[in-house]
């Protein structure tokens, strides 16, 4: 009877060492499969934070682009006010229009209708 004991501890340590040798399969598996999706996580975040990276700095240049384009534009619409505040002046009207022979007008008569209308029937 001690060899059967024997054998059935035997067989018992060899079930166990079985479970616990299948177990850490089954575990080394399973880490295996974790540090792929945490490496494959990793690379999808690189990717985005490289691809986010690219947008803001694109944005960055066309910003520059429409900060110097607004420059521009006020500069040339600054130049543009004192182009026409010079030709609304009164002397650029006046030498203009002695330009075109234009005579100044010293009294104005006014036609005064006597019933309103302007022309008959």
């Amino acid at each position: 009877m001690t060899k059967q004991k024997e054998h059935n501890f035997e067989n018992r340590n060899s079930l166990s060492s079985t479970i616990k040798n299948r177990d850490k399969g089954v575990n080394r598996h399973r880490v295996l499969i974790l540090n792929r999706a945490i490496a494959l996580l990793i690379i999808a975040l690189g990717i985005g934070y490289m691809l986010s990276i690219n947008d803001l700095s694109i944005k960055g240049f066309v910003l520059n682009d429409l900060k110097s384009q607004v420059r521009d534009l006020k500069k040339e619409n600054s130049l543009i006010e004192t182009q026409f505040a010079q030709l609304e002046s009164n002397n650029a009207i006046n030498s203009r229009a002695q330009q075109l022979a234009m005579v100044k007008v010293d009294k104005i008569d006014y036609i005064t209708l006597v019933d309103g209308k302007v022309a008959k029937k």
